[in-house]
């Protein structure tokens, strides 16, 4: 679209709004050539595209030559003698009701329990090849028989229905994408291997269900020793932490400072590195200048085409470079000023919304504040790190003071990228012996 004459204006506004459904279209066309092209090549020749399962190898497949008289060689999907033993292993261990970490530990077929989850579905170690709506029967020898098939499918079968989820039952971890379940999801890390922590959900013989945070490596590598830490406690600190920091309006005051320092330094930084830009592109381009008058002159010199080739490359990545910094990137907007009666009623708002009942506020309220959560136990103490960062821009609200903003949960949830500004807040609490009552909700 680069290349489109488009007028200024709003004029200009529709002709690129054209030329976009102009592109769209030609990309679906593209898209549909492309999937009927990979289906005939799939049914005609068994030849697939991308990597193969475990226990597979790609054989080449000579398809003659392309159009514009060059080689077409395509690759087909072999088992591999190295991995049929293993393999072999693996379902008949499954069969007779062993589980996957007994699986894991004799056939090490990969190297995280998560990468079996279809593993023991996948039709192609009976033969059969599925690639898209193509179902291949006898697409190469099979490596499992078909009785030990079938069990291992009726023990995975039965293992679904055990798994399956009610409608109704809105905390089964199937279902914990609802953001109310678990508030610090997406931020909370484990302080042994740093890995993410996940909300782990089980149902009591009451009919309650308890809540934890467990860490994601120990779940699937086996490789971290951290038990899990009970979600409704962890949370609770986190909160009680969150609320007696902004409580205090200095604190939201000098966030707001230093993200004031940070955008001037980085406007600064970008000032400088624009115009160092434009100085290596103009040098650049001079040379470009050179080599084309020498290339005229001596016209066959394959050094001199490779270097022009060389200083064409340097001239767009500096072009990239420089596009990438203005408008925006080379001028950051700054946040406005805020008096100090408006950063207390800002506070007061802040410790509001995290005291709500509103699950779904008070998670808003500490996706939006917080950078990281860092949880360590010891037998039944926990300790961590909340790291805090400063809120985005602010938007206007007819609640607000007149002429000032109010800070909001409208901050994107899930921040992108290193934060301006962090401040930590240590914490550490008796985890409380649980009990029916508590893991109630």
């Amino acid at each position: 679209m680069d290349n489109d004459h488009i007028p200024e204006g709003d004029y200009g506004r529709f002709i690129e709004f054209f030329i976009d459904m102009s592109n769209e279209e030609k990309r679906k066309q593209t898209s549909l050539d492309a999937k009927r092209g990979l289906k005939d090549l799939v049914e005609k020749h068994g030849c697939v595209p991308g990597t193969p399962p475990r226990g597979f190898k790609r054989t080449p497949v000579d398809l003659g030559l392309r159009r514009d008289k060059t080689e077409h060689i395509a690759h087909r999907w072999d088992p591999d003698p190295d991995w049929i033993p293993r393999i072999k292993q693996a379902f008949i261990m499954k069969a007779a009701g062993s589980s996957l970490i007994q699986i894991h530990k004799q056939t090490r077929l990969y190297n995280s329990l998560n990468s079996y989850r279809t593993f023991f579905q996948n039709k192609i170690y009976m033969g059969i090849l599925e690639f898209a709506d193509l179902t291949i029967e006898r697409y190469c020898d099979p490596i499992i028989d078909p009785q030990t098939w079938d069990t291992v499918q009726r023990i995975l079968a039965l293992h679904a229905d055990r798994q399956s989820v009610s409608a109704k039952n809105a905390l089964h971890p199937r279902r914990r994408a609802s953001p109310a379940t678990y508030l610090l999801s997406g931020i909370a890390h484990c302080a042994r291997c740093d890995s993410p922590l996940w909300g782990m959900t089980s149902r009591q013989r009451n009919g309650s269900y308890y809540l934890r945070y467990a860490c994601t490596r120990a779940k699937r590598n086996r490789n971290c020793d951290l038990q899990p830490i009970p979600a409704r406690t962890l949370e609770r600190e986190v909160i009680a932490n969150l609320t007696a920091f902004f409580d205090d309006p200095d604190n939201l005051q000098a966030l707001l400072e230093e993200d004031q320092r940070q955008l001037t330094d980085l406007t600064s930084q970008n000032t400088v590195l624009t115009a160092d830009l434009q100085k290596r592109l103009k040098s650049v381009r001079r040379s470009i200048a050179n080599v084309t008058e020498a290339i005229a002159e001596r016209k066959t010199s394959k050094a001199l085409l490779a270097k022009l080739t060389s200083l064409e490359n340097d001239e767009t990545d500096l072009q990239s470079q420089l596009h990438a910094l203005t408008p925006h990137a080379s001028h950051p907007t700054s946040p406005r000023p805020f008096t100090a009666d408006a950063i207390t009623f800002f506070s007061k708002r802040l410790v509001a919304r995290l005291q709500s009942k509103d699950s779904v506020t008070v998670r808003a309220i500490i996706q939006a504040t917080v950078n990281k959560v860092v949880i360590d136990r010891a037998k039944n103490y926990a300790f961590g790190t909340v790291k805090i960062h400063s809120p985005r821009e602010p938007e206007t609200s007819s609640e607000d003071p007149p002429g000032e903003g109010i800070i909001t949960a409208s901050t994107p949830p899930f921040p992108m990228g290193a934060p301006l500004h962090t401040r930590s807040i240590s914490f550490e609490y008796p985890i409380s012996r649980v009990t029916k009552k508590s893991r109630s909700l």
